[in-house]
């Protein structure tokens, strides 16, 4: 369905937004498949990033018809798409009280996104008043133990209200899965597992029973005793006279840190929870250490390190990342 009549107006001009100053302009790089044109393919992503419609199912009425997205500008050769989000839509979330998931991956053309972008993206959605909700995965082969640690400093550091911590998860069918098992590392073939919450492969940095305490440790750390102790305090001193939709705001704030609370410290008493457990550690008993984890040698008479940050190195890449180490 070409919805380009609706969704698109390339006689907007890029600096008439900016001065304007009602909509917030974001850049993708986009190749549609074969056969479909890259106005109708731009229009259609705006139609879904706006309003969230079905596309197939055109919306009519006041409010969203004056708050469509609009592709104001593409170039097909380079690939370049631009579509202008107008601010309404978002004070309108924030006025209804609706929650709002932003893909902060998909806002920067290519993979120039650094850390100070996502940073400032926070930022602007906890001005509006919209809350934040960061989705991490874990276990990568790049991901030491202190990597994962340094992920929820991050999340508490820039105050994201809630985030899902999941454990990396190679699907059957996909490429990923292929090269593990080709690598002998898939050590679980029982598919009620592949949920993000249990692990089912070796990882790299630490052995699997690590990478999961880490990921159980990594919850608690983040949903810590004084959240859901803190919204039960603003719930009480909050006048629900003057204020009834703050009060009840941070009540449904606390029952939500309090179950999140109690999630994190009970996850592993559940019997399927525990049986795997069990196996990962009569597992990594079997499995060599891997490099991360190995006792290293004894230090030579000269040593040489040289230990470099992401932030020293003007980098956003290896943010959450071991300090790169060289020893001579």
């Amino acid at each position: 369905m070409d919805q380009s009549a609706r969704y698109a107006d390339l006689s907007l001009k890029e600096e008439d937004l900016i001065k304007g100053g009602k909509h917030i302009l974001c850049a993708y790089k986009m190749k549609p498949k074969s056969g479909t044109g890259y106005l109708e393919a731009a229009a259609h992503f705006a139609a879904e990033s706006s309003t969230g419609t079905n596309v197939e199912v055109s919306t009519t009425d006041d409010f969203t018809k004056g708050v469509d997205a609009l592709v104001y500008h593409i170039d097909e050769a380079t690939e370049d798409m631009r579509i202008a989000y107008p601010i309404e839509l978002f004070d309108r979330n924030v006025i209804d009280g609706r929650f709002m998931l932003v893909s902060f991956l998909t806002l920067t053309i290519g993979n120039n996104q650094g850390m100070g972008d996502i940073e400032h993206a926070i930022k602007v959605l906890h001005d509006y008043g919209i809350r934040a909700h960061g989705m991490f995965v874990l276990g990568a082969d790049h991901d030491t133990p202190d990597a994962m640690r340094e992920t929820v400093k991050f999340a508490q550091k820039n105050k994201i209200d809630t985030v899902m911590l999941n454990i990396l998860t190679p699907l059957p069918g996909t490429q990923q899965f292929q090269e593990l098992e080709d690598e002998g590392r898939i050590i679980e073939h029982d598919w009620s597992f592949y949920d993000a919450q249990h692990v089912v492969f070796q990882p790299k940095q630490m052995t699997a029973l690590h990478l999961l305490q880490e990921t159980i440790k990594a919850n608690k750390r983040f949903y810590a005793t004084w959240r859901p102790v803190w919204q039960w305090h603003k719930w009480l001193w909050t006048s629900k006279k003057r204020a009834a939709e703050r009060k009840k705001a941070y009540w449904d704030r606390m029952l939500e840190y309090g179950w999140l609370w109690y999630y994190s410290r009970t996850w592993w008493t559940a019997a399927k929870n525990r049986a795997q457990r069990r196996r990962l550690r009569e597992l990594s008993k079997r499995q060599p250490l891997p490099a991360a984890q190995a006792p290293r040698p004894a230090a030579p008479t000269v040593v040489a390190e040289a230990c470099t940050t992401a932030a020293e190195a003007g980098g956003a890449d290896n943010h959450l990342g071991e300090p790169a180490r060289q020893h001579a």
